[in-house]
């Protein structure tokens, strides 16, 4: 009877804590930006990616933001990414690159 308990009270601590850890995983898949691409206004490299890409037609997507660098992808309605942008926050450094055959579209500090 102790083995059985004890069997069951393993089964539940590691079907919790895999719960848990799952959850933990998701959420930091899910984008800062998905579907508001008004969001992007307050950004200091928001003008510059207007004048290079349709955002009536891609969305923003950000990949990662921390203290050094935001990544963000512009994916089209079926989800393709089309764009990638780099902005380096210290040096105010932006790069944008097309992700088809064109390539680095802008490279440089933004004033």
């Amino acid at each position: 009877m102790k083995k059985l308990f004890t069997a069951l009270l393993g089964v539940t601590l590691l079907v919790g804590c895999s719960d848990d850890a799952s959850t933990d995983t998701e959420s930091k898949k899910i984008p800062i930006v998905k579907e508001v691409n008004e969001a992007l206004n307050d950004l200091p490299e928001y003008d510059l990616l207007a004048q290079y890409i349709d955002l009536s037609t891609y969305e923003a997507d950000v990949e990662s933001d921390n203290n050094g660098t935001r990544v963000i992808y512009f994916e089209d309605e079926e989800g393709q990414k089309g764009y990638k942008s780099v902005f380096v926050k210290k040096s105010n450094h932006l790069k944008l690159v097309s992700l088809d055959n064109d390539g680095l579209v802008y490279d440089n500090i933004i004033q």
